[in-house]
């Protein structure tokens, strides 16, 4: 379509020998890193974005993933084989566009809007895949208004208070969690000199 359409695809096989793995010290009081496993990872991720006008532009993507153990026993010897890594979402899905308002004279010479949308699927925050992140997405948008002499304008995140976890662990046997961050907005200014 005359370069208005752009597609990406990625297909992708992964196979690590000595996969690192958080361990806990034997006192149960901290943890280190050790190359302990062997894992593989699979997957395919597609890119699209199309242009609509030379002002108005709109993108998505999508990537599947399946990240599991193929050889591994943790330090308490249990057989984790075929579990799934900690902290790999099984999908990432995103959208978005991109709109630019040209002013014909006047203070403000062009406005400028982004809306995005980004979602993580189900992951594990452990490698005994019992404690689980649910589904989740979150909207964030920014608008701004420019002129040759500043930028002013206005951003969100996380629009909707999506309620999510941002990290998850446990130490001597307590599980702790961090929760993510709700909705923010702000406002900001740019002078160009």
């Amino acid at each position: 379509f005359n370069k208005h359409l752009i597609a990406n695809v990625s297909f992708f096989l992964i196979d690590i020998k000595d996969q690192q793995v958080l361990q806990p010290v034997p006192s149960g009081q901290g943890a280190y890193i050790s190359n302990a496993a062997m894992s593989r990872s699979k997957g395919i991720e597609i890119e699209l974005n199309g242009i609509i006008t030379k002002n108005w532009q709109v993108w998505t993507s999508l990537g599947i993933n399946e990240a599991k153990y193929r050889e591994y026993t943790n330090p308490d010897g249990l057989d984790l084989r075929n579990n799934y890594i900690p902290n790999t979402p099984k999908f990432t899905f995103s959208m978005g566009t991109n709109i630019t308002h040209e002013f014909n004279g006047g203070f403000i010479e062009k406005m400028h809007i982004n809306l995005s949308y980004q979602h993580l699927g189900k992951q594990y925050w452990e490698e005994e895949n019992v404690a689980i992140q649910e589904s989740y997405g979150t909207t964030n948008t920014k608008v701004t208004f420019e002129n040759k002499h500043f930028d002013i304008g206005f951003w969100a995140k996380n629009i909707f208070n999506i309620d999510y976890h941002a990290f998850y662990f446990i130490s001597q046997g307590t599980s702790y969690v961090q929760l993510g961050k709700p909705a923010q907005f702000g406002i900001f200014a740019k002078i160009k000199i």
